[in-house]
């Protein structure tokens, strides 16, 4: 790594793939290096990773139309740094990402009695 251009990002830091797919959200389980089909955050705060996935998650379909590309569609760093990010005070994005898991873990339950 001392010889390449490459960055290690730390434990908790948010992946977003920029190319080939758009759109897949991920936090790091450990330290990371990724190329450039990454836009990755590192909070300031590491306790608003979750509501950075999330809020990325939701933001998908807005970020893919302001891609470009012939061969496959890419969100540039200049584009993507022009996707406006609400943040709340930490409490509020706690209360928020605790609401959507507890959507996911209902939604859960409903497919697992449906099989």
């Amino acid at each position: 790594m001392a010889e390449s251009s490459a960055q290690l990002m730390p434990t908790g830091s948010v992946l977003f793939s920029s190319r080939a797919p758009i759109g897949y959200v991920a936090i790091s389980a450990n330290e990371i290096c990724t190329n450039q089909g990454f836009k990755s955050v590192i909070p300031f705060i590491t306790k608003t990773n979750e509501y950075i996935y999330y809020y990325l998650m939701a933001k998908v379909e807005d970020i893919h139309l302001r891609a470009s590309g012939t061969t496959f569609k890419e969100i540039s760093g200049t584009e993507m740094g022009n996707t406006m990010l609400a943040l709340p005070p930490l409490t509020e994005q706690h209360r928020v990402v605790e609401a959507i898991e507890n959507v996911f873990c209902y939604l859960d339950n409903i497919a697992e009695n449906l099989n």
